[in-house]
């Protein structure tokens, strides 16, 4: 090691957190304007360490980091994540071997806010800002709240380098979210001195020594991991960056670490041995999925024949020429996304029935849009989001773009899922200012301020519309104010992030004793400390929801329908309701004081006071309407407009020279011959096959059977399956024997779920 490098001695009492860290930033900030260092990892990494020559910091040094920028080059690994940065030493040196190796996101998790403030302006003088992000806060709660916000689904080199005895609890989480996996490799610092014991023996045990671990720890307080993991260990020798041996032979001077490898061989006795597998609700999920696969397999001869009878029979036999395009009104070249869902597959169709060329996109490999014979051409997309959870993916925008250009596309409609509606507004604000192509999509403020449940609430108040009593609280066991026994008014605690655990149950509070309420909110999942919650009155009704085309602040379509939690039945209000009209009302107003131009989708979600049961609501005008949610992009409920072409009509008015040509005063389009609409392959399941299940298993009866027998039979005659189409019937095939049953495998596996919507693809994970 080279002496005139070495890291001053490290002190015996006080050797961090007092002034020197600010110190270093403001040496390197001189440094940058003196040397020109900026831009340049190494050199900001070379003045650290000339830093430490004078002043000790507890950096992991070069000749440690080397064996870890090696590991990084060896291993290749895409997401990279750090428990503990405290001056970005380390965020700088592994960002940039990440970043040479092809990586594409540096995670530094660090608990010190002044801390993570000095790496954040560190990294940035490094010209690492593109790669490394750093996050605020305890790393158990950051842990929780990126992987509950879709922010991090998988590390692949884990870092440790944080308060010791957290290691263990940590990792252990990590194993839990399922973050880390087979072919993840965890490095741990620091394990000889100050020593981990607890950590080295949890990676060195077999699944058999971790459950019986387990069994004996307190269940409810213990983070339980994943005990059927196995890893490849082993201990590596270096020096610190002061220049002390790190050796077996000097174990109160050293500070080996550890690299862990997650095997890749899980053998399926290792899996059936999992106590995870050994459960009765796990057994219970096996059967599920195996069930589910069975069922698919059984109906696969007949719905094949059905299918290519249908496919026969339209090409064939009566042709299945689309209808020509208005003669003035020549063809047009329109780009539908989102095509794995069944409203992107109805727009789509409707396009094409009108004569025109549809480009089909998406993200997902297994898209319907893929066999669909209404989209002419299917490009596969780069996910939305970049793979660090915090903006658009630049590779999906470029796709877009480049499939405009390639296509010549006349008119984009973005046909978001319900993690994606911000990334459509920034690709829709790009598209119209780089080739003027229309796309009916929000801007970016609009899309956020709609898309957020506060500021929705927020803005609706500001017009004048009614809303629910409401208030955002941030970690509701630490808020004082909210009465933990009835004063009149309930709540409801809905997470503003999207959270399908939560959202699948109601936490509706107060409940009849203080002790009654603390032990509701008890069972909220907290992803973590900051995790901010709306407390909303709670309002004993009927759901219902709409869908809205809106034009240049016009509302050119409208349809609304009665809703329910996981929404796989549409049945079309009549247009003439006061319920309705009330609704209608509601939308035009919102569309109006957004914006003289606002162009985009508007779906909201109420609940309304007064008895509106299906039997009454033509004679009911005395309700009161409370929105409580809205979706700025298309919702499911727009497949009501499968019979109703002229829906295109209304799209293309976009198009438009002028705003003149789209007159306030043209009546809003509903839905014509609108069908009800149901799945029948979720309605198999839900009224066929778990009324049978229950009835064997004792928690039914054959009369529950015969109820739902009926009814599964009357959707059967009478509704129109979302998804299947005599002129386009091969989606249906796809989704019925391709994309789920691949999806029920993939649980045999890895994961648990509870919902399923079939409509569009969302499954509800546990």
């Amino acid at each position: 090691m080279n002496e005139q490098k070495r890291y001053a001695p490290q002190e015996k009492n006080v050797f961090w957190d007092d002034g020197r860290e600010r110190e270093l930033l403001l040496y390197v900030q001189n440094k940058s304007k003196v040397d020109g260092i900026r831009g340049s990892p190494a050199r900001v990494l070379e003045a650290i360490d000339e830093f430490a020559t004078q002043r000790y910091l507890m950096n992991i040094g070069k000749e440690k980091g080397k064996i870890i920028t090696d590991l990084i080059a060896m291993h290749k690994p895409g997401i990279m994540v750090e428990l503990g940065g405290y001056v970005g030493y380390s965020a700088i040196l592994f960002g940039d071997a990440l970043r040479r190796a092809g990586g594409c996101r540096y995670w530094s998790l660090e608990a010190n806010a002044e801390f993570a403030a000095i790496i954040k302006s560190l990294v940035a003088i490094a010209g690492l800002s593109d790669i490394v992000t750093v996050v605020v806060g305890m790393s158990h709660d950051s842990l929780r709240q990126m992987h509950a916000n879709n922010q991090l689904k998988r590390i692949d080199m884990l870092f440790l380098d944080h308060y010791k005895p957290a290691y263990l609890d940590d990792f252990k989480l990590c194993e839990q979210l399922q973050l880390v996996q087979p072919g993840s490799l965890t490095v741990a610092d620091n394990v000889i001195k100050p020593g981990n014991p607890p950590y080295l023996r949890y990676v060195r045990s077999t699944p058999k020594e971790k459950r019986e671990q387990q069994n004996k720890s307190d269940s409810d307080r213990a983070v339980m991991g994943d005990s059927s993991l196995v890893y490849e260990s082993r201990l590596v020798e270096s020096f610190q960056p002061t220049g002390v041996p790190v050796s077996p032979t000097a174990p109160f001077r050293s500070s080996l670490f550890t690299i862990s490898q997650t095997t890749n061989h899980r053998t399926l006795a290792r899996l059936w041995n999992n106590q995870y597998f050994t459960s009765a609700r796990a057994m219970e999920h096996l059967a599920k999925n195996i069930g589910l696969l069975i069922c698919c397999s059984l109906f696969l001869p007949i719905n094949t024949a059905i299918v290519v009878t249908t496919y026969i029979w339209t090409k064939v036999i009566i042709g299945s020429r689309n209808m020509k395009a208005l003669d003035d009104e020549p063809s047009k070249t329109i780009l539908v996304t989102g095509m794995s869902m069944a409203k992107a597959l109805s727009i789509a169709r409707l396009f094409h029935g009108r004569g025109h060329r549809v480009i089909g996109a998406d993200w997902h490999w297994l898209a319907l849009g893929r066999f669909s014979q209404a989209v002419d051409d299917f490009y596969q997309l780069p996910h939305p989001i970049d793979s660090g959870g915090s903006r658009v993916n630049p590779q999906y925008l470029r796709a877009i773009l480049d499939i405009i250009e390639r296509e010549r596309v006349d008119l984009v409609i973005p046909v978001s899922d319900v993690i994606a509606p911000l990334e459509d507004a920034v690709v829709k604000e790009v598209i119209e200012a780089r080739f003027g192509t229309k796309c009916i999509q929000a801007n970016v403020k609009h899309t956020a301020l709609l898309h957020g449940k506060a500021s929705f609430m927020e803005h609706t108040r500001t017009i004048g519309l009614q809303i629910p009593t409401k208030e955002i609280i941030t970690f509701l066991r630490e808020h004082g104010g909210l009465a933990l026994s009835p004063r009149g008014k309930q709540f409801l605690i809905k997470p503003l992030e999207v959270d399908d655990l939560v959202r699948s149950q109601r936490f509706v509070v107060p409940l009849g004793s203080p002790s009654e309420t603390l032990a509701r909110l008890n069972q909220i999942r907290f992803p973590s400390s900051e995790s901010s919650y709306l407390i909303q009155e709670f309002i004993q009704g009927d759901e219902f929801c709409t869908h809205s085309l809106v034009i240049r602040d016009r509302v050119c379509a409208f349809v609304a329908c009665p809703s329910t939690d996981v929404l796989t039945h549409y049945t079309a209000l009549p247009c003439d309701l006061p319920l309705t009209r009330a609704m209608v009302g509601f939308t035009v107003k919102q569309a109006q004081t957004l914006a003289h131009d606002f162009t985009g989708h508007l779906s909201f979600d109420f609940i309304v006071l007064g008895d509106q049961s299906m039997d009454k609501l033509s004679k009911n005008r005395t309700f009161k309407l409370y929105p409580i949610e809205c979706n700025p992009r298309v919702h499911t409920a727009t497949v009501l407009f499968d019979h109703t072409p002229e829906l295109v009509d209304e799209y293309l008015s976009v198009l438009s020279a002028s705003p003149r040509e789209n007159p306030s005063s043209k009546p809003i389009l509903t839905p014509k011959n609108a069908n009800h609409v149901y799945w029948i392959a979720q309605d198999w399941v839900e009224f066929v096959l778990n009324p049978i299940c229950r009835a064997f298993t004792g928690q039914g009866t054959l009369t529950d059977v015969l109820k739902s027998l009926g009814v599964f039979i009357e959707y059967l005659v009478f509704w129109k399956d979302g998804v299947f189409s005599v002129k386009d019937p091969w989606p249906f095939w796809w989704m019925c024997h391709v994309v789920w049953p691949l999806r029920f495998a993939k649980y045999l596996v890895r994961g648990r779920w509870n919902k399923i919507n079939i409509s569009t693809g969302k499954v509800f994970e546990i």
